[in-house]
């Protein structure tokens, strides 16, 4: 589940950057994956975590602007 939110909050936060940024996303999807392991003594943790979002904006859209949408918070 953890996954799944930081998957969520990453998209809102691309979305709202990109909204700023006059771009209209028609689709956002994304195959996150994460690694964790679970100590002998039961506690859990996460190691890494992968996000793989696809965006697709409207044709004529400079991928470039989306860029530096995607890194404005960055």
């Amino acid at each position: 589940m953890l996954i799944s939110a930081l998957s969520a909050c990453h998209m809102l936060w691309f979305l709202h950057f990109a909204a700023d940024a006059g771009i209209v996303v028609q689709a956002y999807e994304d195959d996150p994956e994460a690694l964790g392991e679970v100590t002998a003594g039961g506690a859990g943790r996460f190691l890494s975590a992968t996000l793989r979002p696809r965006i697709i904006v409207p044709r004529g859209h400079r991928s470039g602007r989306c860029r530096r949408a995607a890194c404005a918070g960055a």
